[in-house]
Order: structure tokens, then sequence, then C-alpha cells
């Protein structure tokens, strides 16, 4: 790449940061008046917060992404160089869209969860052909199968990104750590994935919006910009997986995997439905229960995608079995959970 084409490059994602954050800016001290029916102040659920916060940035967080990700799509898709053959892939587009309107949609008239979930698994049955197959080998897992499983792998991701969005930075580091080791990998194992695309065009406004959802937060992405985000991770997670990939893909989202699924069978064997709000996801205990501050979990996820960071770094340069990154993962992964879970009590 030319010093030209990278100036052009980095101008191009400061300029979508620097939009980005001055929106947001311009909403929080409540300058622009035209999105006050949407992002709008709230009381956080279960006093996590003595003051009121605005909602909805993914208003304008996923609205940007879409905005300049489609027309970028239009402009240069055919030129682009990429190992994998996506025969449909307008579908991502009009998928993050609709789930970007529907989630707005449920923040004015307030969707049953039941009714959100069938609109989810309809659109990934619909984002398969994103997907080329197969992704097991046939003789273990027939196609029909191989279906089924991204189907449930992808709407679980996709409800997963939603129920982080929960404490001060949390959504916001997990998605510049998720993309970011992404971008890194791909870059040094020199794999010419679209994911890197999506990656990088993405990062400026996640971090635009991290700089006010960092602790103390001024604004949430909500349902309008988690649902959507979910998607989006969960493309690139199966991207990963179609890549073959596999210590990468089970690492890079590995603990929120395992917190959000122990949680839901912990819930289900108390009697409860797996989507009811229960607030208990380990992540969440040091803050409710702990009386800790929301900077405590958000050092810890931190840590966890730095030295992700690292180990990825660690294997190329030292040429190291890949198995190392899931190794590195499962440990960490374990020891969050042990260290959050300290503060947790029975469900009542």
């Amino acid at each position: 790449m030319s010093d030209n084409v990278f100036l052009y490059y980095s101008s191009f994602l400061i300029t979508n940061f620097l939009l980005c954050f001055l929106i947001l800016k311009l909403i929080i001290n409540n300058r622009i008046k035209f999105f006050n029916g949407i992002i709008k102040k709230k009381k956080s659920d279960h006093n996590m917060h003595s003051h009121k916060i605005y909602q909805n940035a993914g208003i304008i967080v996923i609205g940007f992404f879409l905005l300049v990700s489609f027309l970028l799509y239009i402009l240069f898709y055919e030129n682009l160089k990429i190992t994998e053959n996506i025969s449909r892939p307008i579908i991502f587009f009009i998928c993050v869209f609709i789930l970007y309107v529907m989630s707005i949609y449920d923040f004015k008239r307030n969707l049953h969860p039941i009714f959100r979930l069938i609109i989810q698994i309809i659109l990934v049955y619909t984002s398969l052909t994103l997907i080329e197959f197969p992704l097991l080998p046939y003789e273990y897992f027939p196609l029909k199968v191989q279906y089924l499983l991204v189907i449930i792998f992808w709407v679980y991701i996709i409800n997963i990104v939603n129920f982080v969005d929960g404490l001060d930075g949390l959504i916001g580091i997990t998605a510049t750590g998720f993309f970011l080791n992404i971008i890194i990998f791909a870059f040094i194992f020199k794999i010419n994935s679209v994911n890197i695309y999506i990656s990088i065009l993405i990062i400026p406004f996640i971090l635009a919006f991290l700089i006010f959802n960092k602790p103390k937060a001024k604004i949430f992405l909500n349902d309008v910009g988690s649902i959507p985000l979910g998607y989006i991770m969960g493309f690139c997670l199966l991207n990963i997986l179609q890549n073959n990939n596999w210590y990468f893909f089970i690492s890079i989202f590995l603990y929120f995997i395992l917190d959000v699924s122990y949680t839901i069978f912990v819930k289900i064997t108390k009697g409860y439905y797996p989507w009811a709000r229960l607030f208990d996801y380990l992540f969440l205990q040091p803050v409710l229960k702990g009386k800790k501050s929301h900077w405590y979990v958000f050092k810890w996820i931190f840590n966890y995608y730095f030295l992700m960071i690292l180990t990825v770094l660690i294997i190329y340069y030292f040429q190291l079995d890949r198995i190392y990154l899931f190794f590195y993962s499962i440990i960490s992964s374990l020891i969050i959970l042990w260290n959050f879970k300290k503060f947790n009590k029975k469900i009542n």
C-alpha cells in the first residue's frame, strides 16, 4: 500500500470518527432536537446508575455504519479481492437495516420477546446465503444440520451482544477488542477476508461511542445498536470459521458465551424462562451486588482483549501452534468467571 493510499484511508476513517463523535456530543449537549423522540434520557434498570442516561446511541452508530458501508459496497465491492465467495452480499445490509428499524419500533411499541426472536430467526435463515457451506464435515454433520446449527448460533450471538449493553463501556470495549483482534489476526496471518473491511469501517464509530459510554456513561447503544451489532459480530464469527481458523473462532468471544450460557442454564434450572430479565449475568454482579464501580468490570474485559492481542502476536512471532490462543482464552475466561461469580448470589 502506497503512502498516498494509506493517507487517504486514514483520513477517511478519522473523518468517520469525528462525524460520529460530533453528532453524539451535540445530542448529549441537547444541541440537536431532531432525535429527541428516540434518543432520550432514561433511568437505568436496577438502579445501576444514580442519574438518567441518554439511550439509543445505536441510531447514530449503526446508522453511520450502514450508510458508509453500503455506499462503499456500491462503489467498490466488485474490485475487492477477498477469500470468501459471498453470492448475495446485499442481504447483509438488508438484514442489518431490518434489525435496526425493528429495534427502533420496539423502543416505541415494546414488542414481545418471542416476536423479536422470530424476526431474528427469519433474518438469520435468510442470511445463510452469506456463508459458504459446508462449515463442518458432511459425514458427521449433514448440510441441513449445519444450517440449523448456524441459525441457532447466530441468533444466540445476537442476543448475547444485546445482554452485554448494560454496564458503562462494556459493549464499547468488547466490540473494540473483538474487531481489533480480527484486524490484527487477519493482517499478520495474511487473511484477505471481508471481516477486515467490516472491522475497519465499524471501529471508528464504536470508538466515538465508547468515549461517551465509558464510565461514567453518558449514553448507551440500546437494542437499536446492540442487536444489529450482534448480527454483524455473528457474521464475522461464522466467517472466521468458514476460513478454517477454528481456534480464533472459539477464542475471540468465548468469555461472554460462557458467562451467558452458564447463567441461562442456572436460570432454567430455577424455573425461569431463558429471556427472564433477572440481571443475573455474572459480568453484572460486581456492580449490582459487589458495589464495585463500572470501571472494575471494564478493566477486566479490556485486559482480556488486550492480552488476546499480545497472545496472537506471540503466536505469530514465535511461530507457535494457534491452539495456544484457545488455551489463553479458556484460562482467562474461567478466571474472569470465577472472579465475577464471587459477587453472585442465588437467584431468588
